[in-house]
């Protein structure tokens, strides 16, 4: 089972902050997870500000603890962030690791907080090309395995039908509706993978909505849906 990944500020802390890495980990346990802890690798490491505050951090301890937690991220399954991780570099960069990665992410006090872009930021350069970059569209937090199965889906539709097929004349949005469902059901009954592709049906759910995204955008889309809301405005 992949682990859960705590993550959060040490640096400047009483103790390295290692009481709420702590904290974090029984309670994690307790819920049957398991658990990737900074804080106790690097006693494994012999460094425990605990029991001996006056243990120096060297640059090569940090530099052999960066590589290590980067490692743990790949692993993980999700990432727990510690109160105060904005204002940490290294949480930071940790946070931007598990988005790129996929990983669920959740808070120690605000569980369903939804992070903005806004409260995103890597470092406090004050660059115009970094500031400006940081206002557009967050390419880098799509998920890479979700383009590489739709794009492999869009690839076999390409060889069936054409490439941007849906462009040359106007589709019925029940239609691709129908295709998301029977995927959906398929997969929620357990199957896995398409029988005729051999990728998962998901997969197929993410190249149709793709598709329906872009058709509207083309003005290509016939919208037959049984009940369109209207603006209040």
């Amino acid at each position: 089972m992949k682990h859960t990944y705590i993550s959060g500020p040490m640096t400047g802390l009483p103790l390295f902050n290692f009481p709420a890495f702590d904290a974090a980990r029984d309670m994690l346990l307790s819920c049957g997870e398991e658990v990737f802890s900074p804080a106790d690798l690097d006693r494994q490491l012999g460094f425990d500000p605990i029991k001996n505050p006056d243990t120096e951090v060297t640059e090569a301890f940090l530099s052999m603890a960066r590589e290590r937690d980067i490692e743990a991220i790949k692993d993980a399954k999700a990432i727990y962030m510690l109160d105060g991780w904005e204002k940490s570099v290294g949480a930071r960069a940790e946070f931007a690791l598990a988005q790129w990665y996929g990983l669920s992410v959740t808070y120690q006090t605000e569980p369903c907080r939804k992070v903005a872009i806004s409260d995103i930021k890597p470092h406090e350069s004050c660059n115009p090309k970094d500031i400006a970059g940081s206002k557009k569209c967050p390419m880098h937090l799509l998920p890479p395995v979700a383009l590489e199965k739709t794009a492999w889906v869009h690839g076999i539709g390409a060889a069936k039908y054409q490439k941007f097929n849906w462009r040359d004349k106007q589709i019925s949005a029940s239609q691709y509706v129908a295709a998301i469902m029977r995927h959906l059901m398929a997969w929620h009954y357990g199957q896995d993978d398409d029988t005729e592709s051999g990728i998962t049906h998901l997969a197929h759910i993410g190249a149709t909505v793709n598709i329906l995204m872009d058709s509207e955008d083309n003005g290509c889309l016939i919208d037959d849906r049984p009940v369109r809301v209207k603006s209040k405005c």
